[in-house]
């Protein structure tokens, strides 16, 4: 009997403990960045749209691929 009060004591003060570390334990902070000026860089060789994805009905053009999902996105 006396040994089972032992454990319920010490696994209450355990479980506030960890109570208490969880509630302290973490802050969050102010991000900090690398400075990256004049080292980094990019050019877009074609910056005009090649194509809309349009889902849905569109009556100017045919898009059942659109609507079937097949789509193929390439980046150079």
């Amino acid at each position: 009997m006396m040994k089972t009060m032992k454990m319920n004591k010490y696994f209450s003060m355990a479980a506030l403990g960890a109570l208490a570390l969880t509630f302290g334990s973490c802050e969050n902070g102010t991000p900090e960045f690398d400075d990256y000026e004049g080292g980094t860089s990019v050019y877009f060789a074609h910056q005009n749209v090649e194509r809309i994805l349009v889902l849905g009905n569109d009556e100017n053009r045919d898009n059942t691929k659109d609507n079937e999902h097949i789509i193929n996105i390439v980046s150079t």
